[in-house]
C-alpha cells in the first residue's frame, strides 16, 4: 500500500515528525487493515526515539512487541528500524515471532543475533549466531558474529579465535574482523599477538561501534598486561553509548576491579 511506502520513504529521509504523524493517521484511516496496529506502534517508537523522547519510544515499543505481526519480511524490516533506534528488546520480539517463516534465512539469524546482543539476551545471541553459521559456514559475517557471541558470553574461546583467525587470513584489510580477532586473542591470553593486531589499526580509522570495540579491546589488553593506569585512562575516555550493554557492563566491572588493586 502507498501509506507503507510513504512511511519507508520518511524513514529513509529521516522525517521523524512526519513519520510520527503518519503512524497515528494510518490507524485512524486504515485501522482494519492487516498489521496496521503493530506498524503504527513501531513507527511511533522509532520516531519518538529519533526525537529523543525515550519514555514515549519505550512505551510504543512495549506495545509493538506485544502485538502479532503476520508478515515475516515486514517484521525483519521493522525490527531493523527498532534495533537501529536502540529499541532492541522490541526488535527481538518481532524477530522471534517471525522465526517459523524465516528459520532457513541467514539474514534473519544474523539480524536476530544483533538484536539479542543489544537486548542482553545471551542464550538467544548464542543460538542465533550458531544457526547463522550453520546456514553459512563460509560466510565471514556469520563467523564474525559467532566469534563475537562467544566473546560476549566468554564461552568456547578457542573456537572464537579460530573463527576470527580465518576471517583475518581471508580479509586482512577488514578492520571489523581485525578488532574481533584482537578481542579473541586477548581472551585467549595471547597478548603479544593481540597487541600486534591492535597496533595495526590506527586510531581514527574506525567509527562508531567499531571504534568503541577497538578501544575496548585496548583496555582489556592493557588490563591483562598489568598496565593499570593506562587501562583506566583509556576506559575513562571511552564513549560507552556505542558499546552493547553486555560490553559496557564488562568494562564497568573491569574498571571497578582495577581501582581496587
Amino acid at each position: 500500500p502507498l501509506w507503507l511506502l510513504h512511511g519507508e520513504a520518511l524513514y529513509a529521509s529521516q522525517g521523524w515528525r512526519e513519520l510520527r504523524v503518519l503512524s497515528l493517521e494510518i490507524v485512524r484511516v486504515f485501522g482494519n487493515a492487516p498489521n496496521v496496529d503493530v506498524i503504527s506502534e513501531v513507527w511511533q517508537a522509532v520516531a519518538e526515539a529519533k526525537l529523543n523522547r525515550r519514555e514515549s519510544a519505550l512505551a510504543a515499543a512495549g506495545k509493538a512487541k506485544a502485538l502479532p505481526l503476520e508478515d515475516a519480511p515486514l517484521a525483519l524490516r521493522l525490527a531493523g528500524w527498532l534495533d537501529e533506534a536502540g529499541l532492541s528488546e522490541a526488535a527481538l520480539a518481532l524477530l522471534r515471532g517471525a522465526e517459523a517463516a524465516l528459520s532457513d534465512s541467514i539474514v534473519y539469524w544474523s539480524q536476530r543475533f544483533l538484536a539479542a546482543a543489544w537486548a542482553s539476551e545471551v542464550d538467544d545471541m548464542l543460538e542465533s549466531s550458531r544457526r547463522a553459521l550453520a546456514l553459512g559456514p563460509k560466510d565471514p559475517r556469520a563467523a564474525n558474529n559467532r566469534a563475537a557471541a562467544l566473546i560476549f558470553a566468554r564461552r568456547s574461546l578457542a573456537e572464537a579465535v579460530q573463527l576470527t583467525f580465518e576471517n583475518v587470513a581471508r580479509f586482512p584489510a577488514n578492520k571489523t574482523y581485525a578488532v574481533n580477532h584482537a578481542m579473541a586473542l586477548v581472551e585467549n591470553e595471547r597478548l603479544v599477538e593481540a597487541r600486534q593486531v591492535l597496533s595495526g589499526i590506527a586510531e581514527g580509522t574506525a567509527k562508531d561501534r567499531l571504534e568503541a570495540n577497538r578501544r575496548l579491546a585496548w583496555v582489556l589488553l592493557l588490563a591483562r598486561e598489568g598496565k593499570k593506569a593506562e587501562a583506566l585512562e583509556r576506559a575513562g575516555a571511552m564513549d560507552r553509548s556505542q558499546l552493547a550493554p553486555l560490553q559496557a557492563a564488562r568494562l564497568d566491572e573491569l574498571v571497578r576491579k582495577l581501582r581496587r588493586r
